[in-house]
């Protein structure tokens, strides 16, 4: 069977934004993002146009300034579509027909007056392929152990759909002031009473100790592209591996690289995502100052910070998803469009884990008995 057949399967997917259109200037007909190529590419007639872009030009805007200096303006008139069944809000262009829900195919969509919000400045363009997102899913679906047997011949999978999630990334000079206890270990000998064949004997023994001092002093660091996401219906997903990418490869945003692929609509806001960056900073500080603090132990750590020059933008970030179906059960999975990493939900057979449980009692109880009669 066909692990990617068609089918219409409710799930809690963003809400997104639809990319332009891009004619081929030999046939007419709609060019999309080639991964291969790194090119729009025509389906039709096979004519590939490169993506100029330069990184250079990519902006990032005061923190206090914040929206009102950001364009909003993504490409092409645009208008929002919103799907009653799953809520999801796609952005379409203006001269689009919308039939049906991009995400959980419900054709129960209407249009709304809203705002695409503030236009990226940043992207890292998919790197992963669709046939090559397909190897990993079916990779990772064969891995699981404890899932039924029949998983693999049984499930049916909603189509693969390339969405670019929204992140935002913070750049700020911080500069703390801190106390704590700094511990340096030292060894002592002492007598200490143990008990050998029968009788209570003293023996000499080193013995750790920790001296303990207090420490003040300040620390200043600057922290760039601190890598928040901006998807509230991924929070728990995107705290993981499959939501690390390598900042290294961002590209100026071009609308050609969504040609083909959909891109979320941001939930978590500007502020919202300032204050998920100070709290990851200040993470990163309470390391910084242990490693400056040089003690063998560090204990009573206080420190306060003052965030300067905090600078931000918006940043899309490729990312595959879809669903299948087992016994009519819904289980959702993703695919890091440029590392391939793979997170999903598994069925787990009952049936299998009491086996493991039996087999593991039974080598506990074999490993008992083996010893207690050598």
């Amino acid at each position: 069977m066909d692990n990617f057949q068609e089918q219409s399967v409710l799930t809690d997917l963003p809400e997104t934004v639809a990319t332009d259109r891009f004619p081929c200037p030999q046939c007419g007909a709609d060019m999309t993002f080639n991964v291969e190529q790194q090119a729009l590419a025509c389906a039709y007639c096979g004519h590939h146009v490169e993506i100029e872009g330069e990184v250079s030009e990519v902006k990032e805007y005061d923190l206090a300034d914040g929206e009102d200096m950001c364009s909003s303006d993504w490409g092409n008139t645009v208008k929002v579509i919103h799907c009653e069944s799953c809520g999801a809000q796609t952005i379409l262009e203006a001269h689009s027909a919308a039939q049906s829900c991009s995400f959980c195919g419900s054709s129960h969509v209407m249009q709304q007056d809203a705002m695409a919000g503030i236009r990226p400045e940043t992207v890292i363009p998919f790197q992963v392929s669709v046939d090559a997102a397909k190897q990993a899913f079916n990779k990772w679906i064969g891995s699981h152990f404890f899932a039924p047997g029949d998983l693999k011949t049984s499930y049916r999978a909603n189509p693969l759909r390339g969405i670019y999630i929204p992140f935002w990334t913070y750049d700020t000079d911080t500069y703390s002031l801190y106390k704590a206890e700094r511990g340096t270990h030292y060894w002592v000998t002492q007598p200490i009473t143990v008990m050998k064949n029968g009788k209570h004997v003293t023996e000499q023994r080193r013995v750790r100790r920790t001296r303990w001092r207090f420490v003040s002093g300040t620390y200043g660091q600057f922290y760039n592209d601190e890598l928040i996401h901006a998807s509230k219906r991924l929070d728990d997903v995107l705290q993981g591996r499959v939501g690390r990418y390598d900042l290294s490869k961002l590209m100026e945003y071009r609308p050609e690289y969504l040609s083909g692929f959909a891109a979320e609509k941001y939930s978590i806001g500007l502020q919202e995502g300032w204050e998920r960056a100070k709290d990851s900073i200040k993470s990163k500080i309470s390391q910084g100052i242990t490693r400056q603090i040089n003690g063998d132990e560090v204990r009573g750590l206080r420190f306060t910070t003052s965030f300067d020059q905090v600078r931000f933008k918006h940043t899309l970030l490729p990312l595959w998803m879809s669903a299948y179906t087992y016994n009519d059960k819904v289980y959702r999975f993703l695919i890091n469009g440029q590392s391939g990493e793979v997170h999903g939900e598994a069925p787990v057979s009952a049936l299998k884990v009491a086996i493991a449980v039996l087999l593991g009692v039974a080598a506990v109880a074999l490993f008992f008995y083996l010893s207690n009669n050598q």
